[in-house]
């Protein structure tokens, strides 16, 4: 009896290769990102090797699925890559992020002592506490995250859920990062979507379409220097 050749298997070996990102044009972002793909593509082309689980459920993701809204909003919210001022994760030094939780439960310890791992509100949180604390030459940072935040003048205290400062205007764009749609995403991601959030934050523009306009979009991020749509 012959042996049946057995297929070779496809072990996803470079997922950037083999999730080819179909760049997305548009004559303004263009100009300020060397590549602009979905937050799909974005999430695909970021995914370890080991987190397959995660990258089949962000590719199983259509408007047949339970997450049906998701995934509309996932293939339309546009992501701006390569520009020249980005903060490496790999820079993100262990001191740092120990030092966030420390204040941070510390400062909540009243109610929970520890934080929970992927929630993503608590991740918006710590990237808009690592812009402040790197920013030496300004009181402010020029991400728009930082919008809305100042440096608490005393010690840190309960009813601040960024150590060292204060929301001192509403800021709707750390609202819409903290809303329904990214927290579910982040737990969909599960324990990739961490790193995968955080660098998106630091190092990435964010634009959501405008409803109301064709081809118009919203920037979530990153710096004042990008352009709004």
């Amino acid at each position: 009896m012959s042996r049946k050749r057995k297929r070779a298997r496809n072990h996803d070996q470079n997922p950037a290769k083999r999730q080819k990102a179909a760049e997305i044009s548009h004559p303004v972002l263009r100009c300020y990102y060397a590549k602009t793909i979905t937050l799909r593509t974005y999430i695909l082309c970021q995914l370890p090797d080991a987190a397959r689980e995660a990258r089949k459920r962000i590719r199983c993701l259509d408007e047949s699925d339970k997450y049906k809204d998701i995934a509309q909003w996932i293939d339309s919210v546009i992501i701006g890559c390569g520009t020249t001022s980005s903060i490496s994760h790999e820079a993100i030094k262990a001191q740092e992020l120990a030092l966030f939780t420390q204040q941070r439960t510390e400062s909540t310890l009243a109610t929970s002592s520890a934080i929970p791992s992927q929630d993503f509100p608590e991740i918006v949180n710590r990237v808009i506490w690592l812009l402040f604390g790197r920013e030496t030459n300004r009181y402010w940072p020029s991400h728009l995250l930082c919008q809305g935040y100042r440096r608490a003048g005393g010690p840190v205290t309960a009813n601040q859920p960024i150590p060292g400062l204060v929301h001192s205007n509403p800021s709707h764009r750390v609202e819409t990062m903290k809303g329904k749609f990214w927290c579910d995403l982040c737990r969909i991601l599960g324990p990739a979507g961490e790193r995968i959030m955080e660098e998106l934050l630091l190092n990435c523009g964010i634009f959501v379409p405008v409803e109301c306009g064709r081809g118009s979009y919203y920037q979530l991020n990153p710096s004042l220097r990008a352009t709004s749509l």
